[in-house]
């Protein structure tokens, strides 16, 4: 994500509870058990990675050395790639590779040509020779879309033959709202290097917008609610990739307002005291942060990178946010008592944005398997431990939102139909589910507003839906914006 010249993120530093450092320095020992299900162990908060425990996503590329063409063999296969993953390899080259079509560049992701067509290959991490693809056979391992589908990790593409003549370059994210101005990285010859930025050199226009067919998308985008300041409100990413806020008004209907910045996948929001917290993925799945204390912020969490939306709780004092690493694991986020924060790996395999909660003494995170199957890591206070079982009762085609009503955990989803779906936990620890009806996308959101209980998903076509429980279920469209 990166901001506007105009739009300068301020570092504003926030004052942290003695409580919030009493209750790290109380699971200071925390110890790991074994349960049937899994083992997950580890402590909740304030407990780092093991420092001989090396950070499981690359997030910066090793040693590099040039060398003359023919480059190295980089495997049979075509990697699967995460679309963030994708604009960091790329970014790897970024001011450090000068270009030339007769040299290979070495690092943590290969060995490439160090040509435009070369860093394309490289970002998607295809096999065979570094030195074997070009702007005529990139074709081969993507599909064509349309300029107003392009996402972080697409790439633009011109070829008229030739290699001279043609070029390729991946997109990043829209420089402005009516969608006229991609940044790019490029490796071009006209800069002598890899650069990021509104291309100067080549009229976009003229290229084909192409996804590599191995991409792993972060999925479409869901909402995140929370209630604060006595009004029900959610977040979730605008048609031009900026973080949106829809806000119920006193005469029932929404108010909608921009946020800026440039995200990918569901924010995750909480209320932190009397501070509102949203965390995103950025582009190159750097995790962001917006707050607002009377007034609105945005900066970077420069700590590892993620590959998923985000699910945001408070928990024992301490705002939290749980996402995918770029290796599927599960990565909890936690705010230190100096206002940094810091990660901790739980493990697991899974795909899309989780759910979190609090219920009781317990920290719940809903996750969907890599075969639609829920599964929940729960954290108990008292026995100082993470667990990890599954919701074995039918599949699921989102991510997940969760929330505490009635004396119940529950969490909702998107169901094989594409209807939304409710689970929620039965008197003897099993769970049931329910389905609510509607044609939704990406994951729900949820809150408690008073004694109603609210859900927001996208339509089909992107509008934003309201389902709410207040003694019955209802539904309707906000008829207002749509959301991606």
């Amino acid at each position: 994500m990166e901001l506007s010249p105009d739009r300068p993120a301020p570092a504003v530093p926030e004052k942290r509870r003695l409580g919030a450092l009493k209750a790290r320095k109380a699971v200071a020992h925390l110890r790991v058990v074994v349960i049937a299900t899994a083992v997950l162990g580890a402590g909740l908060l304030g407990v780092q990675a093991p420092a001989n425990a090396a950070e499981p996503r690359p997030d910066a590329p090793a040693a590099l050395a040039v060398h003359p063409t023919p480059c190295n063999y980089n495997g049979a296969a075509n990697q699967a790639m995460p679309q963030a993953m994708a604009v960091v390899r790329a970014q790897s080259w970024v001011g450090v590779t000068p270009y030339s079509q007769f040299n290979c560049y070495t690092n943590a992701y290969g060995d490439f040509r160090t040509d435009c067509s070369g860093l394309i290959a490289m970002a998607w991490g295809l096999g065979g020779r570094g030195d074997s693809w070009w702007t005529g056979n990139l074709g081969s391992v993507s599909t064509r879309i349309s300029a107003s589908q392009l996402e972080a990790g697409d790439a633009l593409l011109y070829h008229d033959g030739t290699s001279n003549g043609s070029h390729v370059a991946m997109f990043v994210r829209w420089d402005d709202v009516a969608r006229s101005r991609p940044v790019v990285i490029q490796e071009t010859g006209s800069a002598g290097n890899t650069i990021q930025g509104v291309p100067s050199n080549f009229n976009w226009r003229n290229y084909v917008p192409i996804r590599y067919n191995n991409i792993v998308p972060t999925g479409p985008a869901g909402t995140a609610a929370v209630h604060y300041w006595g009004v029900p409100r959610f977040f979730a990413r605008g048609l031009d990739g900026q973080l949106i806020q829809y806000f119920r008004q006193a005469d029932g209907s929404w108010g909608v307002e921009g946020r800026g910045g440039s995200i990918l996948g569901t924010p995750g929001a909480v209320v932190d005291g009397s501070v509102l917290r949203v965390f995103a993925s950025g582009v190159d799945g750097t995790p962001w942060q917006y707050w607002f204390d009377g007034t609105w912020h945005l900066t970077a969490i420069n700590n590892g990178k993620i590959a998923s939306g985000t699910a945001a709780v408070q928990y024992r004092g301490v705002p939290r946010f749980f996402a995918r690493g770029l290796d599927g694991q599960l990565i909890q986020y936690f705010m230190r008592a100096d206002g940094s924060w810091d990660w901790q790996a739980l493990g697991g395999n899974f795909v899309g944005t989780p759910g979190a909660v609090v219920d009781g003494s317990d920290l719940r995170v809903f996750v969907r398997g890599a075969d639609g199957s829920p599964w929940q890591y729960w954290y108990n206070w008292y026995d100082g431990t993470w667990h990890l079982g599954k919701v074995d009762n039918g599949q699921i085609t989102s991510g997940i939102g969760a929330v505490y009503f009635w004396d119940v955990p529950r969490f909702f989803a998107r169901g094989l139909d594409g209807q939304l779906i409710q689970y929620f936990r039965q008197a003897n620890g099993s769970w049931a589910w329910e389905g609510l009806g509607g044609s939704i996308l990406g994951t729900p959101g949820v809150v408690l507003d008073g004694s109603v209980l609210r859900v927001f998903v996208s339509g089909a076509d992107g509008t934003p839906w309201q389902y709410w429980f207040d003694g019955t279920w209802n539904k309707a469209s906000l008829g207002i914006g749509k959301i991606t």
